[in-house]
């Protein structure tokens, strides 16, 4: 769950800033004009991939129950989620709060087996 929150706002975040700054000028969001599509897609690109990759290396190391092949499909949901979230603007939310929070609470529902008591 940590490690796909860190993922998000770490890979995801970052790589929206360094190509929002350059290639972003041309196509910026109306409803988040500080925001571009191309910021946007190099977020859910970047946040999925370096999710998906936790996964398998937790996975990999017996941390994680829940099978790769299996996870792609929500690890996808959830950075297009994050992605979305990060486009809200910041006077209701700072993202570097409300990103991570997110993840946090659709990776512990999407990627965690539930206990049975």
């Amino acid at each position: 769950v940590g490690a796909v929150a860190i993922a998000q706002m770490a890979v995801g975040d970052g790589v929206a800033d360094i190509v929002g700054r350059r290639l972003g000028a041309s196509n910026r969001w109306p409803f988040a004009p500080d925001k571009s599509a191309a910021g946007s897609l190099a977020f859910f690109l970047a946040a999925s991939g370096a999710s998906f990759g936790l996964v398998s290396w937790l996975h990999a190391a017996g941390c994680l129950a829940l099978a790769p092949g299996d996870a792609v499909g929500r690890v996808v949901f959830i950075s297009f989620m994050c992605a979305a979230v990060e486009l809200l603007p910041s006077r209701w939310l700072d993202d570097n709060i409300s990103v991570p929070v997110t993840a946090a609470v659709l990776a512990k529902l999407l990627l965690n087996p539930p206990v049975l008591l």
